[in-house]
């Protein structure tokens, strides 16, 4: 048997009853082991057990009386350890006496019961015990209740009787404030048929919300006892607080913020900035105080100027859509596309395979939209999402890779135009050791040798719409065009690197037609023994301008200086700033046609440039990412597979044979954007217009859409 702990030595030093329970509040027996055997104790030391009622000399009055007020311990230094006697006057047994009380006189109610006052015997009063008390308490404190609460139902069924004159009490309140009333007299009255609290609170906000909710019942209970305590209930709070506006909502203030968040790269915008910029740059400016906005402020502000923070979508691009010069310029395209399209076909089918060809009067001709564009393609260009294993990690070459440019016109009937092995897309290999750069020259080439030939062996007796987006190559003039920026104020030789040669042009001047050309012969000494070379020779701005009575000595704006070539600043309203400015308002120079602009009307064709940043009207700008989806998909990293495949990965958009439906819904796409730009309607309403037809929104199961 191992060695006794603390405990155990302690629990056999206490007194035992016979059955071997301890003693209540017993002392502590002490055996001093040093004493001899034959030693006693005095009798007076001798411990005494607090349950001997004989030895202490108490009667039985006294005895309960300690017992209700005593407290059991474990040992006597139990300090807050202490459980205090059950006496039945727990909520649980009063509830449980109650309701069995209720069961008796239920049950007995019938009967007769026959006391022995009924035989002349006189009973003795038994004392009444703390339970009975209890309940007694608790009987009359729930008539009380019962009482006020009947009270308390009639003075709000008063409060809230049907208005007779606009003096009663329920034309004061609003209507939130009826239904309040309502509620907690409803609740009342069921509290007063005996229903539980909870229940009937719950009951009561149902009349009025039928949405279940825990909050609901609560609301109602803390309305009825606030009504119970006060004769009233306060009024609703929503709504009601000080209003107050901050600072940032300053329009100076608000002003100055946006710009400084519109010159940041978007990468680069962020809230912990935004705050930055506003305690540490903005206020102490402005103010002249330091700021301490919130990040949560920041947040709302940058939400309530319309950013968004999520993903960066690169299908539609807000950047200057709504710019004044590009709104007047894309509701004048959209408007005259809108005129062509009465001219054009349609197409409609389960796959786009049908075609509907338009009404034309006499004397019209069908058109046929052709669109352009140019992209690029790279050899690294793989997959971004995939499916790993966990640990597993896949890597990925770095940088994209050599790149091949395609550049291409699509027609909705064809697609990709072709005639026996003869497309209308090239495709370039870019680089300086290869094909070189995409230039306004390889463009023209492609338009003249191979886009509009083939549009017209394919289109026989139509009119085409070449529209092309405002890149710098599609806006180049040609070689011989009048560009004023190309010339210079003094006479020059012309010598074989001069890139541009002016054609003649003709003027007006006092209602006479006036031919003009840039160029004169000269004669130049030769070398020693041969006579005068002829050269030919660029005039010059200056004779130009005097030629046509334009040339000014002295500059307007200020005559103590001379006239200047080109003044290097913004064009005056009068175009009198500078020689340049002055010969480039001239009507035969202010006139003039872009190279391609040039080509396609020679050819008897319409020409047409899109709305500046307006991508999302061009469908062959979908078709460039259903080419790329695929291309992802089968990338290896290689240029070699890129230059064999890149023409299987463009067909599987624009197949060679079939009709080409992907190509039919982009194009049908495009058309509703120009329709919803036609309207006046902004970029983010015209995308929500779109989107009706794109996308489905069901009212129920198994029903048609909304916007079917």
């Amino acid at each position: 048997m191992g060695r006794k702990n603390a405990r155990s030595i302690l629990t056999s030093k206490m007194a035992r009853r016979e059955g071997g329970k301890f003693c209540a509040k017993s002392q502590i027996i002490t055996i001093d082991t040093e004493k001899e055997a034959g030693e006693k104790e005095p009798v007076e030391d001798q411990p005494v057990e607090e349950y001997d009622w004989e030895l202490l000399d108490l009667d039985t009055d006294t005895m309960i009386a300690a017992y209700y007020n005593s407290f059991l311990t474990w040992r006597p230094d139990a300090g807050k350890n202490l459980r205090g006697l059950y006496r039945g006057d727990s909520r649980s047994s009063i509830m449980r006496n109650k309701r069995k009380m209720k069961e008796e006189l239920e049950a007995n109610k019938d009967k007769k019961v026959r006391t022995f006052a009924d035989f002349g015997f006189s009973v003795p009063v038994a004392p009444v015990s703390p339970v009975t008390e209890a309940l007694t308490v608790y009987k009359q404190s729930k008539d009380e209740e019962l009482e006020e609460i009947l009270e308390a139902y009639e003075k709000i069924s008063e409060m809230i009787k049907p208005p007779v004159s606009s003096d009663s009490e329920l034309g004061k309140f609003a209507l939130f404030e009826v239904s309040k009333h309502i509620a907690v007299k409803e609740y009342f009255r069921r509290l007063l048929n005996n229903c539980k609290k909870i229940e009937a609170s719950e009951k009561a906000a149902e009349i009025f919300w039928t949405t279940p909710s825990k909050y609901r019942g609560e609301a109602v209970r803390g309305w009825a006892k606030e009504f119970l305590q006060f004769g009233k209930i306060s009024e609703h709070q929503q709504g009601k607080h000080a209003k107050r506006s901050s600072i940032v909502d300053d329009e100076d203030l608000k002003k100055k913020a946006i710009v400084w968040l519109r010159a940041q790269k978007a990468e680069r915008r962020t809230v912990v900035d935004l705050k930055k910029y506003l305690d540490e740059m903005l206020f102490p400016s402005c103010l002249g105080v330091k700021g301490n906005v919130a990040i949560s402020t920041a947040w709302k502000c940058m939400r309530a100027w319309g950013y968004v923070h999520r993903k960066n979508n690169q299908e539609v691009y807000y950047d200057g859509h709504e710019r004044q010069d590009v709104v007047q310029y894309r509701h004048a395209w959209a408007t005259r596309m809108m005129g062509y399209k009465q001219c054009m076909s349609d197409f409609t089918g389960e796959d786009e395979e049908i075609e509907v060809t338009p009404l034309l009067l006499e004397n019209q001709k069908k058109l046929v939209m052709v669109t352009h564009d140019e992209s690029t393609f790279y050899a690294h260009d793989g997959k971004v999402d995939m499916w790993l294993e966990e640990g597993e990690s896949h890597i990925r070459k770095k940088g994209q890779g050599r790149s091949l440019m395609v550049s291409e016109f699509q027609c909705a009937c064809h697609g990709t135009m072709r005639v026996k092995g003869w497309v209308s897309r090239r495709i370039f290999n870019v680089g300086a050791a290869y094909d070189g750069y995409w230039t306004s020259e390889d463009m023209l080439d492609q338009l003249k040798n191979h886009a509009i030939p083939l549009f017209e062996s394919l289109h026989e007796g139509c009119t085409g719409v070449f529209i092309f987006d405002q890149s710098s190559n599609h806006k180049a003039y040609a070689t011989d065009a009048l560009v004023a920026t190309r010339m210079v104020l003094n006479p020059k030789v012309v010598s074989e690197n001069d890139k541009f040669i002016f054609k003649d042009t003709t003027f007006l001047r006092d209602g006479r037609i006036i031919p003009q050309s840039f160029y004169e012969t000269v004669f130049e000494a030769g070398r020693k023994g041969k006579g005068p070379v002829e050269k030919r020779q660029f005039v010059g701005v200056q004779r130009i301008l005097q030629e046509r009575g334009l040339w000014m000595e002295l500059d307007p704006s200020n005559l103590s200086r001379r006239w200047r070539m080109d003044c290097n600043g913004e064009e005056a309203e009068n175009h009198c700033c500078c020689a340049r400015h002055l010969l480039a308002s001239q009507p035969d120079f202010s006139g003039k046609k872009t190279a391609i602009q040039e080509v396609v009307e020679e050819a008897g064709h319409i020409f047409e440039l899109y709305p500046k940043f307006h991508c999302e009207c061009n469908w062959i700008e979908r078709y460039w990412g259903a080419a790329k989806r695929v291309a992802r998909l089968n990338c290896d990293y290689s240029f070699k597979s890129l230059e064999k495949n890149l023409p299987s990965f463009l067909d599987s958009a624009s197949p060679v044979a079939g009709s080409p439906s992907m190509i039919r819904r982009f194009y049908k796409k495009t058309w509703r954007y120009i329709e919803a730009y036609s309207k006046f309607l902004d970029a983010k309403d015209a995308d929500a217009e779109v989107k009706k037809f794109t996308s489905r929104i069901s009212k129920s199961h198994r029903s048609i859409g909304i916007h079917d």
